[in-house]
């Protein structure tokens, strides 16, 4: 279950941060801007985290677009660009985000706090945002660059931020029909089937209807030769 936001003391934010992060703030007025969200400014004098989820987007992308750039030589500039996509959308950002405890760690206004604690996902990839441009600005680019590889490269690399779009289009154009979804409830919670022309190509289990589906998709799509 997330934790309520906290308001927690610099030293143990500084901690957090270098535990998490893998790096150490100089100046630590820039990570708690990057952890202050604009509803909290209302109730303290500190700076929002806009101006640095503005710059540390930029950052990201460049980031991530060096990173793929080495790890897939043999990959086009489509290829690369769905990947990117995919490791830098809101989705994305948020689930990191939850996994590193940013939750408790962001300031937010009373009004947000509800939000916050259900996992907002806006809020959460912001926040992810600036904490790449508060460390590009404590340290450089190769500082953020090392944070978005040991946050966003130790796991699996998506290729798509939309699996079942991806392959509704991609169906369509090859085979002239679109996929159907068929979903049963189970006890980890969907089950969902993609056919195409009445043939099963995928199956995916997911908390939600949705989940399963993508998961479904993405199975489609590798025995389709699409995400190789």
């Amino acid at each position: 279950m997330n934790q309520p936001p906290s308001k927690s003391s610099i030293p143990e934010l500084l901690d957090w941060a270098h535990k998490v992060l893998g790096y150490r703030f100089r100046d630590p007025d820039l990570l708690l801007q990057a952890l202050t969200h604009a509803s909290f400014v209302g109730e303290g004098p500190r700076a929002h985290n806009e101006r640095l989820e503005f710059l540390g987007d930029s950052v990201l992308n460049a980031a991530v677009s060096h990173r793929l750039f080495l790890l897939f030589p043999q990959e086009s500039e489509g290829s690369l660009t769905r990947r990117r996509v995919a490791v830098v959308c809101n989705e994305n950002l948020a689930k990191v985000g939850r996994e590193i405890g940013l939750i408790s760690r962001m300031r937010v206004g009373k009004s947000l706090e509800m939000q916050l604690s259900e996992g907002k996902e806006t809020v959460l990839s912001d926040a992810f945002e600036a904490l790449v441009g508060a460390v590009f600005l404590d340290g450089g680019f190769e500082s953020a660059e090392e944070v978005v590889e040991r946050l966003l490269f130790s796991r699996e690399i998506p290729k798509y931020s939309n699996a079942k779009g991806f392959l509704q289009e991609m169906v369509v154009k090859r085979f002239g029909v679109l996929p159907v979804y068929r979903r049963t409830a189970v006890p980890e919670g969907f089950k969902s089937t993609v056919e195409i022309k009445g043939q099963s190509f995928g199956e995916g289990i997911g908390r939600s209807k949705k989940d399963a589906d993508q998961r479904a998709a993405q199975e489609a799509l590798r025995r389709l030769g699409e995400d190789e």
